[in-house]
């Protein structure tokens, strides 16, 4: 019986293949934006038809050029080629500046594009991103105008400072140092100008020479702090040892990949992207060349622009992209290594010949069918892993062992044709990012050309905080299909915003103490990997820098798993313990077996309660408690960074989850806003939850 299901699957496997065309759920696809506007300021329920329309253009686009690509990311998993730790500035999300589908970027957004060695929410975005998912570039990008940086130029609070002032202060007072410390002449210049004025220094113009030189030396410190990090040079460490595997959350485990650190700058009025030359790779590893101009260049190519009166918020026309050879790529080699590499198994694959009829004998490609021994997965699912000329098509099948026993068995097809690039080439993996920039500053001058020099000159005022998770097919400018201007943002694994963060407690702060947003927006997803993590055993041993960090930032969410009382989650709960010490994460989809099915309504219910937990917490902390209170006072006004002061906004906390297979997005129906003040109706369906079948 055991062999007739695995020649079942088998067939299945190859019908499928020549049923349908090979999908490259790799190759990224560009997806244009013409129904993205600029966002006005209006009442607080109007403010939602934004999004609704966003998000209605988001799934309308993505019907008409690549239908199945939720589907195939929910189904094979996350494997982006790219973290991005940028600004949470509503200005540089990076979905839209580089015009990237889902699935493209593992995201951490911040004040001021920061990474700290005491920051628990960037480490595990970090070690997730590198351990688990494999990307194979970092990058980190800044952007000229950064209210972050202009805040440590300024004169910092002496008194009469409050909850919200506070968190930012704290959170900038590195770039405060690099700023008083920096030898660099621009800054030196502006430091001695500013001691010269004396009394209270405002925050520099734009386009100030030291400002600009801050921005750029802010992200360098980033990108070196970053390559000195454990998660980094244990993996350069077990890269030069040679014998260490990924095993990663999603697809086939395989040999570690060169990972390589980046730093770029954004200029929030041209929307150039520049390279500072400061990229960072693996020992003796050679960095591909950048596919932007470098710094130098592009500030030239700014001050002329500048100088000539351009009008309004033109992109310039991109210059080409340097080519391999026109600028050589560099070696640069990170901090010694101090940290022990930490080894996994390696995958062991069997394969034997299946021919298949084709009538173009000479041109036919051959497959072959490869069994595969895989010991952590769970669920029933098709994986993809693609390389020069393969593609890789797995399902994972189980079988029944008291109630659920999970012994595992892949059956990949392998197509040996040439596919696509294979993303060995780590220059042309860069130029993706090249090609969608070009798309984007097309479709702006097509579309908006002013938008960009407006939202500089008169700075962000964006009506929505977005609390969401670093997972690569969840970003919220994509999904909404938003104009830059719309979303002041913080990514982290899990949407988590806990009372010891400092990161994700500035980004509040600044958000309705400088910004005056009116919608907190927390978004968790369905199929979250971080939820997924703190359902599974935690590690008991051989745990390295990187599972630490990933660890110990799941664990408030572990904790609402082990101590919820609805139903669905006492159920898991129970199951898990019926199935031994040892359990692994669930999968997203329930799988039908023999007289039972494997269901997901837990894990979806954890999801769920995870965003009920972090709207709550939002709502109990002291920037939301103070904002409420001066509301009721009714005799504060908000001095906001951008445009003119005036009374406190009303201010509203959503809960909403995003199914990552289905792309619809439904309301948790549990807003909070200021006592007394009516909630606006959310946008979207509400979730009616129903009993689960859990047997046949």
């Amino acid at each position: 019986m055991r062999a007739y299901s695995s020649l079942f699957f088998a067939l299945t496997a190859i019908s499928s293949v020549m049923a349908h065309p090979i999908q490259q759920v790799r190759e990224l696809t560009i997806i244009g934006r013409e129904q993205s506007i600029r966002l006005p300021r209006q009442d607080s329920s109007a403010a939602f038809d934004v999004l609704t329309t966003g998000h209605k253009a988001f799934k309308d686009n993505l019907a008409a050029t690549d239908p199945g690509l939720l589907q195939r990311l929910a189904d094979d998993g996350q494997a982006p080629p790219f973290m991005f730790l940028g600004c949470s500035d509503s200005r540089v999300n990076e979905g839209t500046v580089f015009n990237a589908a889902p699935g493209t970027f593992f995201s951490q957004r911040n004040i001021a594009n920061q990474f700290q060695p005491n920051d628990q929410n960037a480490q595990a975005v970090l070690s997730y991103a590198v351990a688990v998912l494999g990307v194979e570039h970092v990058i980190v990008m800044g952007h000229y105008g950064c209210g972050g940086v202009a805040a440590s130029i300024a004169s910092a609070p002496t008194s009469g400072i409050d909850a919200a002032n506070s968190a930012v202060q704290a959170w900038i007072q590195p770039i405060r140092e690099i700023f008083q410390t920096s030898s660099r002449s621009e800054i030196v210049e502006l430091r001695n100008k500013n001691a010269a004025a004396g009394g209270l220094i405002e925050e520099p113009e734009i386009n100030e020479p030291g400002f600009r030189a801050l921005v750029e030396e802010n992200v360098k410190a980033t990108v070196s702090r970053m390559a000195s990090h454990s998660v980094m040079t244990n993996h350069f460490a077990a890269l030069q040892a040679g014998n260490a595997t990924l095993a990663r959350r999603s697809g086939p485990a395989g040999p570690l990949k060169n990972v390589f650190i980046h730093g770029w700058v954004y200029d929030i009025e041209t929307g150039e992207v520049s390279d500072l030359g400061v990229s960072v790779g693996p020992p003796g590893v050679a960095v591909p060349p950048a596919p932007f101009q470098a710094v130098a260049a592009a500030a030239d190519k700014a001050a002329a622009s500048h100088s000539s009166g351009a009008a309004h918020g033109t992109p310039a026309a991109s210059e080409p992209v340097p080519s391999a050879t026109s600028s050589p790529a560099a070696v640069v080699t990170p901090a010694a290594v101090s940290d022990p590499a930490v080894s996994a198994d390696p995958v062991v694959t069997s394969s034997v010949a299946v021919p298949v009829a084709s009538s173009a004998a000479a041109a036919a490609p051959t497959y072959t069918l490869e069994v595969t021994p895989i010991k952590r997965r769970r669920g029933m699912t098709r994986i993809f892993q693609r390389s020069q000329h393969t593609h890789r098509i797995t399902l994972i099948t189980m079988h029944a062992y008291k109630k659920l026993c999970f012994a595992l068995a892949a059956i990949s097809l392998v197509y040996a044709g040439p596919i696509y690039e294979s993303r060995e080439n780590d220059e042309n993996t860069l130029n993706i990012l090249s090609t969608g920039h070009k798309e984007f500053k097309k479709h702006m001058l097509a579309t908006n050309p002013g938008l960009l020099q407006k939202l500089a000159d008169d700075g962000q005022a964006p009506p929505f905080l977005f609390l969401g998770c670093s997972d690569s097919r969840v970003n919220e400018a994509t999904v909404f299909n938003a104009a830059p201007g719309t979303f002041f943002s913080q990514r982290n694994i899990a949407n988590e915003f806990l009372s010891n963060d400092l990161n994700s407690q500035a980004v509040l702060s600044y958000a309705v103490a400088a910004l005056g947003v009116e919608h907190v927006i927390v978004m968790g997803h369905y199929g979250c990997g971080g939820v997924a993590a703190s359902i599974a055993s935690a590690p008991k041993s051989g745990i390295d820098a990187a599972s630490s960090a990933v660890q110990a930032w799941i664990q408030p969410i572990r904790e609402i798993f082990q101590t919820s009382s609805r139903r669905e989650i006492v159920e898991l709960r129970k199951k898990n313990a019926a199935n031994g010490d040892h359990v692994e994460p669930p999968g997203i989809k329930d799988v039908w077996l023999i007289r039972m099915v494997v269901s997901t309504a837990g894990f979806r219910a954890l999801v769920e309660e995870n965003v009920r937990f972090t709207v709550n917490r939002i709502a109990s902390n002291s920037v939301i408690t103070n904002h409420y209170a001066a509301l009721q006072a009714d005799n504060t006004t908000v001095v906001r960074r951008a445009g003119p002061q005036g009374p406190l906004k009303d201010v509203f906390i959503h809960g909403w989850v995003y199914d990552i297979e289905t792309g619809d997005i439904s309301d948790l129906g549990i807003s909070v806003g200021p006592p007394g003040k009516t909630v606006p109706p959310g946008p979207f369906k509400k979730i009616v939850t129903k009993p689960r079948k859990t047997s046949l």
